[in-house]
């Protein structure tokens, strides 16, 4: 029995052995999207090769996570190596992507899988959409119809269709159809989903400098192309407001799918509210819908999506900052529409990164061409073509007899002070009110919405702050809200500090504060206001554009997402009611952005026939700022501001890292973050700033301390090494943003 048993295991050892030579395992490293410091070492049992790229599913703890394989490896340094499966009917990744992805974490200092999980929805691929979609078609007519079934037989006798597109033509409700099939008169039929093409070669006559900005940018795109030793260049279309950057971008589109038919083209812009009126345009040029990519989409929407942008069908896709993660079969051109915009910096999270930046290395991996569009281009574009570095294609005309606003500072100090608690100066009233005499339309800007910000006992003093942020609660109509964390409460009647009756008061204007004025000055206009409070879905915000554009709203008061990317033909006035806002943010880009911002804002004035006019309410009307948007000369500011950061050393002329650290216990956040500061090392060309709570100190309960590195180039490395010598305390979180927008 004792032979009988050794000869018994002899064989299962053979058998093993024998299998294991059959399916060899594949060492693989593979970047996972969840929160883990390092790539993840596999082994993968498959008859075929493993690639670079190839999804798998692979064992994590007590779970299964998708992955994606970032190298091939010989051998690896971990002993108890797992086994993960490749998921079957997943076509693999590109090479280009997979290298973005690896290339955008280390950049940014985040963890290796965070490009991965900005890359799938909820962590997982997608299930695959069915490649068939099921139709009905005409089989026998029954000899009695009611007339809604009659109108669905005379349709469907000269094709297939969807149940969705027979009903809405049909004008029928799904159970009509249903019952036509119960009886035999339609019958199910499968086909494959057909793939629509961009229509081109039918674009509108361009106009002399839109034409010559199309030339120049197709020849740059064309050289690098023709030659793959040619350094491929980011084109920077620097165009002023009403130029006709758009069809620009299109008629770029255009001459590329003319050479390239199977081409990916992603147009990029900074805020979801920007993509219906782009989708319809795309529309209308090409004819065919885009595919959409945005964090409101639905989970069907986005699967439909991601699988048609990994198969190529997918020509077109328009996409706020996230859709750089899709899985591009051949992209061929990115297009970064207002590449100014602080909207492309995703600064929450733990995956800080720079939307605009990270589009020139996509473009640049996949050999594409990169357009960047701006009226108001970022001190580092703009830097970049005075160093050779981005080409430069300037468009400094409106279309057609549009001419640019006449633009005039009102002095709040001055006569054009405002009644007391009032935020109308008397020149703006007259100005309002001429505009409509003549029938036109104006807008009033104030980025900040609600009723008032600051809510303060006249007899005390007390301000109500908010009790998780160190900022002031908002007055929204009969509650309090911090803008922050989203903390609400009713508005008191007394103060909580002294318990004075009727002495809360609201200081400072709203959209709200803003709109009650208007309509008490000019009860006979029509006023709407445009800010995220009431304009929460993409269908309301589309409402609204469509009833300024049919002449049905007089004044529209509204923040940002008015600013920029509009064309309403009748508005011909545009009121900034507190131009010094942003100055006061104390920010190192605090100036250019307000410039970028009122600029912008600006521009949605005397687009069409009409000559547009601009007012900006002021307390400082002598700072150089206003004087350039004046006189419209951009570029004298900007140098003047690139002058002074280059006295400094900030960007572009020198590089930034913010280390951020938040804990629940102050003092316990403040003494890690002066141990960090305390452990910097001395090095020439590099520079540390803080620590130093920012402007809002408290936020979501967590208390923060900010360190600033500045410095040339290396500094990932640098900053690496540095925090990895002092350990944190628990309960203390430290967050790296690789050049940071905002530091206030």
């Amino acid at each position: 029995m004792c032979h009988d048993a050794a000869q018994a295991t002899t064989q299962k050892t053979e058998i093993c052995i024998k299998l294991a030579t059959k399916s060899p395992k594949q060492l693989v490293r593979v970047a996972l999207p969840q929160h883990v410091p390092t790539l993840l070492d596999y082994a993968v049992s498959a008859e075929t090769p493993v690639k670079v790229g190839d999804f798998l599913s692979c064992p994590l703890m007590r779970r299964k996570c998708h992955g994606v394989v970032v190298e091939l490896l010989e051998a690896s340094p971990y002993k108890a190596i797992k086994t993960a499966e490749i998921l079957p009917d997943v076509p693999p990744l590109a090479l280009p992507t997979v290298e973005f992805f690896r290339w955008a974490a280390r950049y940014s200092m985040s963890m290796p899988g965070a490009p991965v999980r900005a890359a799938l929805p909820g962590g997982k691929v997608p299930a695959a959409p069915a490649a068939l979609r099921r139709l009905v078609r005409g089989e026998e007519t029954p000899k009695r119809l009611t007339p809604q079934r009659q109108r669905v037989m005379d349709i469907v006798a000269q094709k297939a269709w969807s149940v969705a597109d027979l009903c809405s033509t049909a004008q029928v409700t799904p159970s009509v159809v249903q019952g036509l099939v119960k009886a035999g008169a339609l019958v199910w039929q499968e086909c494959a989903e057909h793939v629509v093409l961009p229509q081109v070669g039918q674009g509108p006559r361009l106009t002399a400098e839109q034409a010559a900005a199309v030339q120049k940018i197709t020849s740059s795109f064309h050289n690098f192309q023709q030659d793959k030793s040619a350094k491929a260049q980011p084109v920077l279309l620097d165009g002023i407001t009403g130029s006709g950057k758009t069809e620009v971008y299109f008629s770029s589109l255009d001459a590329l799918w003319q050479q390239q038919p199977d081409g990916q083209v992603l147009l990029l812009v900074p805020e979801i509210a920007l993509t219906p009126q782009l989708i319809q345009r795309v529309s209308d040029r090409f004819g065919v819908t885009p595919h959409v990519w945005h964090a409101r989409q639905t989970p069907a929407a986005k699967q439909k999506t991601w699988w048609a942008v990994h198969r190529g069908e997918a020509r077109v896709i328009v996409g706020a900052r996230s859709a750089l993660f899709l899985p591009f079969h051949n992209l061929r051109l990115v297009v970064v529409d207002e590449e100014h915009d602080p909207s492309y910096k995703q600064d929450e999270g733990g995956f800080h990164y720079h939307g605009r930046d990270l589009a020139v290395v996509l473009a640049k991996l996949w050999g594409a061409g990169v357009i960047l569009g701006s009226a108001t281009p970022s001190l580092e574009s703009w830097h970049n073509t005075q160093q050779g570095k981005y080409v430069h294609v300037a468009m400094r005309e409106r279309i057609g007899q549009a001419v640019l606003p006449d633009i005039y500072t009102l002095d709040l100090k001055g006569p054009d002070k405002t009644a007391t608690d009032h935020f109308l100066a008397p020149t703006m009233l007259a100005a309002l009110e001429k505009t409509l005499e003549k029938r036109e339309q104006a807008l009033l800007f104030l980025n900040r919405r609600g009723f008032a910000p600051l809510l303060i006992c006249r007899k005390c003093g007390h301000r109500h702050d908010c009790p998780n942020c160190s900022a002031s609660l908002v007055v929204h109509g009969d509650r309090l809200t911090c803008h922050h964390c989203g903390y609400s409460d009713g508005r008191p009647e007394v103060c909580g500090e002294c318990g004075a009756e009727d002495a809360l008061h609201p200081f400072g204007p709203g959209t709200r504060k803003v709109v009650q004025e208007v309509r008490a000055a000019l009860p006979f206009a029509r006023v709407a206001v445009a800010d995220s409070d009431a304009l929460t879905t993409p269908k309301q915000f589309q409402e609204l554009m469509v009833g300024m554009a049919k002449g049905q709203i007089d004044i529209l008061v509204g923040t940002q997402l008015v600013a920029k990317g509009h064309h309403f033909p009748k508005l011909t006035m545009v009121g900034v009611i507190d131009a010094d806002m942003g100055l006061a943010m104390g920010d190192l880009r605090a100036a250019e952005r307000t410039f970028q911002l009122l600029t912008q804002v600006a521009g949605r004035a005397g687009r069409a026939e009409h000559p547009g006019s601009v007012w900006l309410q002021t307390f400082q009307p002598e700072h150089p700022l206003f004087g350039a948007l004046v006189q419209h000369d951009r570029d004298a500011y900007y140098k003047l501001e690139l002058t002074a950061r280059q006295q400094w050393g900030d960007p572009p002329f020198g590089r930034l890292v913010s280390l951020m650290l938040r804990g629940l216990d102050e003092q316990q956040t403040r003494d890690a973050a002066l141990r960090l500061a305390q452990a910097f090392p001395v090095d020439e060309g590099v520079s540390l700033l803080g620590p130093a709570p920012p402007l809002v100190a408290k936020l979501r309960n967590q208390y923060r301390f900010r360190l600033l590195v500045k410095g040339t180039s290396g500094l990932q490395t640098f900053v690496q090494n540095w925090v990895k010598t002092v350990p944190l305390p628990k309960g203390v979180e430290l967050f790296i943003d690789v050049d940071p927008q905002r530091l206030a």
